[in-house]
């Protein structure tokens, strides 16, 4: 009798033990704790024997302790409506894009996070990606996409984009400066003055632009010199230096001749005006007037 005592207590307490242990590892479970539940489960003597729904739901959980996540999302997806076996389903996602992240991966963790961006913080993890990505990017030399994402970012008020847009733009401009390419770091940074104090190289840049911009007009190098100074705007005479371009450019006789004669004695100006038959002669064909004389002068 005393045996069999001990064999039923034994066995009261080994089914005690095993709910116990299930009902703790389901708690984990349905807070998606999925480590600790798979390490509660697996005490349970033939766990899978005698709780088989219960361990189809901790089965899922292992595969997410695995890495092995497409499978987690598959397997909580085949549960259906049992017990959290939706909610799970974004929270795989989740710790997909965290674990992508963690390996570098940073486009696949945005588009993981991209699609639970009501979940959790899976939003702000989502930008953080695309910043990480971006450092990335630039780090590698890829400027021009590291900046696509960038500026994104700042338009979604994301602020640590603020700093590393103007860091960016700084490695930009000084590639686009060694190459001799003043107007177009000019306009680099003119895009994130409102970031950080590029101040004193928007004052560099702009001076250096129109400088070159001028050494190329002399050497008749006209879409080079556009280059340099159409970023810079209005500075010094760089809008009329525009309109000589444009007019080396095109055809004389495409332009109306009254910026043409506004601008007689600035650099070429005057050949520009003569250089075509019809433009000369519309200029000339008017009424001249001087002490008190007048002259006209008409085409035969």
């Amino acid at each position: 009798l005393v045996s069999i005592a001990l064999i039923v207590l034994f066995f009261i307490g080994a089914a005690t033990f095993s709910i116990v242990n299930k009902n703790i590892a389901l708690e984990k479970m349905d807070s998606f704790e999925f480590n600790q539940a798979v390490e509660i489960f697996d005490r349970i003597p033939y766990g899978n024997a005698f709780f088989p729904d219960e361990y189809k739901y901790i089965a899922a959980a292992e595969l997410v302790v695995k890495k092995e996540f497409d499978a987690a999302k598959n397997a909580f997806e085949l549960l259906g409506d049992y017990r959290e076996s939706k909610p799970a389903m974004r929270e795989v996602i989740y710790q997909k894009g965290l674990y992508e992240i963690s390996n570098g991966n940073f486009t696949e963790a945005s588009d993981e996070f991209s699609t639970i961006k009501d979940y959790r913080d899976a939003e702000t993890q989502e930008q953080y990606a695309r910043y990480l990505n971006a450092s990335e990017l630039s780090e590698a030399g890829q400027f021009d996409e590291s900046l696509r994402l960038l500026f994104d970012l700042v338009h979604e008020d994301y602020e640590p984009a603020k700093q590393l847009i103007v860091d960016v733009s700084l490695l930009k401009a000084q590639k686009l400066a060694s190459q001799e390419s003043f107007g177009v770091a000019y306009e680099t940074l003119e895009k994130v003055k409102d970031f950080g104090d590029v101040n004193a190289q928007l004052i560099y840049y702009r001076d250096e632009a129109y400088r070159k911009g001028v050494s190329l007009y002399h050497k008749k190098s006209f879409r080079d010199a556009k280059s340099q100074f159409k970023p810079i705007g209005n500075y010094q005479d760089s809008e009329d230096y525009l309109k000589l371009i444009n007019i080396h450019l095109h055809s004389t006789s495409y332009f109306n001749i009254d910026p043409i004669v506004e601008l007689i004695g600035f650099e070429d100006a005057s050949e520009l005006l003569l250089r075509d038959t019809a433009v000369a002669w519309e200029y000339l064909l008017t009424m001249w007037r001087a002490d008190g004389c007048h002259l006209n002068i008409e085409k035969k």
